[in-house]
């Protein structure tokens, strides 16, 4: 970490900064209204939870573990994709029929049932088969859904049927993230810049010609946690990168949080002269 620090400052400023974005967000959360709310959104549970992974990513990247550090931020990203699109699906039935949004005890039931609806392949010639997510329901519902829903238990059957009928649910990454940029009006020049970041991220999920590529520039970077420049500077491009969506997700999902966003933007063009321009550009959107 002090080799990091020492001959990487400028990135190293930056991982901190990283850091100290969250207090300023947090200290929103103080209203009891407002917290409730964020801890019943995906993206409000990404922003709260990103104490962790910010003091943990920005650790990973100085202590030259930057394997560990791309695939937390891959975490980051899906979710961020998921607080836009599955949280839509789900909002969206559950609003029409309850005229309320959801707790985050209905978000999970819908994750587990989504899991097991494309475990079995309801979706198949860009088509949801409904007979088969009404069975997956119904079994789920009759069987493990809480006693003081039982009363209800035809309407949650309905909601949960119509929710995990979306199509798109089953649509790849690259493609809700073509969905995420309707929501947040984005162009095609930024739905090209996500996929390939998505691209990126996942190429060190997984064992790749990135890992190899790593160990054949430098072998001892298989045993030893050392600096590595070229994936210093590469993982701190995905962090920044990654967190520009992840902001812009909260912009559009929070209204209260756009103030502290845009100052928070504003700061960066400043005092680092860099930009979080998918943030900027869905604020301006936004605003108009």
């Amino acid at each position: 970490m002090r080799e990091t620090h020492e001959k990487h400052a400028h990135e190293t400023d930056m991982l901190f900064e990283f850091i100290d974005n969250w207090t300023g967000f947090i200290s929103l959360f103080k209203d009891k209204e407002k917290f409730l709310e964020a801890t019943n959104s995906l993206s409000g549970i990404i922003l709260i939870n990103s104490w962790k992974l910010t003091n943990w990513i920005s650790y990973e990247i100085l202590a030259g573990k930057y394997f560990e550090a791309i695939r937390n931020l891959r975490f980051v990203f899906e979710g961020s994709v998921y607080a836009v699109i599955v949280e839509n699906a789900i909002e969206r039935t559950v609003f029409e029929q309850w005229g309320t949004l959801s707790a985050l005890g209905l978000k999970s039931e819908i994750f587990e049932l989504w899991d097991e609806c494309r475990r079995r392949r309801v979706y198949k010639k860009k088509k949801v088969d409904r007979e088969k997510v009404k069975h997956i329901v119904t079994d789920y519902v009759t069987t493990r859904i809480d006693a003081p829903k039982k009363a209800r238990e035809q309407e949650y059957i309905g909601i949960y049927t119509e929710i995990l009928c979306d199509e798109r649910l089953y649509l790849s990454t690259n493609k809700m993230l073509q969905e995420c940029a309707r929501f947040l009006r984005l162009g095609d020049s930024d739905v090209a810049k996500l996929q390939t970041l998505w691209r990126e991220l996942s190429r060190y999920q997984h064992f790749s010609h990135r890992y190899l590529e790593a160990l054949i520039d430098d072998p001892d970077f298989l045993l030893l946690e050392k600096t590595n420049p070229e994936l210093l500077k590469r993982s701190v491009t995905f962090y920044f990168e990654t967190l520009d969506f992840s902001y812009a997700v909260l912009a559009w999902r929070f209204a209260y949080l756009r103030k502290q966003i845009k100052e928070m933007c504003d700061w960066w063009t400043k005092n680092f002269r860099i930009t979080f321009s998918l943030t900027v550009k869905t604020l301006q959107n936004i605003a108009e």
